[in-house]
């Protein structure tokens, strides 16, 4: 059987929910704090690249919920609900917290148990990753205020050399 067909538990969902989430958060922070002010990259540039990691992630978590209603014995296609935030925030304590059946159902047999240290280490990488995806929201707007203001600064610089040869030339 496919490793994307197996179903998944309650603390192997949080784990790599939380580990994806928190690679996301990472990466943007590197792209907001790093290369964009550094200027390496511009406003276009930073929204493609924060874009694409938040595309690539939900492909991941798209992946792991549909596995994870599988455990739950629920059709994977729900997984759906989960683009509408209210239905997302009823859904998500569900999907994080309650266990499968230990029994086998109509999508395969159950996956083992997490040991009390899976569970921790989960709960520690979730409260990690809701932190810095915080931190990488925050980070992400301040520099896209930023290089607005540069651009808008840039833009009204240009201008007026313009307005500056056309007195000249008049």
């Amino acid at each position: 059987m496919s490793v994307l067909k197996n179903r998944l538990g309650a603390g192997s969902y949080m784990g790599w929910a939380s580990a994806a989430f928190l690679s996301w958060a990472v990466l943007s922070l590197a792209a907001s704090e790093w290369l964009a002010p550094s200027g390496r990259i511009g406003l276009r540039e930073l929204n493609v690249i924060i874009s694409s990691l938040g595309a690539g992630l939900g492909v991941v978590f798209y992946g792991l919920s549909a596995r994870r209603l599988k455990d739950l014995n629920m059709p994977p296609w729900l997984v759906k609900v989960l683009a509408f935030p209210l239905l997302a925030l009823i859904l998500m304590p569900y999907l994080l917290l309650v266990s499968g059946p230990q029994e086998e159902n109509a999508y395969g047999v159950a996956p083992p148990s997490s040991g009390i240290l899976k569970i921790f280490g989960a709960v520690v990488l979730l409260f990690l990753a809701i932190n810095l995806s915080f931190a990488a929201m925050l980070s992400y707007y301040k520099a896209r205020s930023l290089l607005r203001t540069s651009q808008v600064a840039q833009n009204s610089e240009f201008l007026s050399a313009g307005a500056r040869l056309d007195v000249q030339y008049a």
